[in-house]
């Protein structure tokens, strides 16, 4: 009788394909295959499909994440310089 050895390990993966990168993004597909055109993902072509290295996506998501504080100061700076600084007391 042969008995399965179960692993309690989780699985670790290096890469992912376009639609697990897309569904750890919260993206479509599609959306993927655009952020690749626009050279902002780089997949391995090691294999006949892109795969998407977690570490690549890591970095993707560090280079195009923004400081929220920096963001509301240029937002205020923006609103004045639309505003004609008709704002200002």
């Amino acid at each position: 009788m042969k008995t399965k050895v179960s692993s309690s390990a989780p699985e670790i993966k290096l890469a992912l394909t376009r639609k697990q990168t897309a569904a750890a993004l919260g993206v479509s597909p599609i959306t993927v295959d655009r952020l690749t055109k626009r050279k902002l993902l780089r997949p391995s072509r090691a294999t006949r499909r892109p795969l998407y290295a977690v570490r690549e996506i890591e970095r993707f998501l560090h280079e195009t994440t923004t400081d929220l504080s920096a963001a509301d100061c240029h937002a205020e700076t923006d609103s004045a310089t639309w505003n004609g600084g008709a704002n200002e007391s």
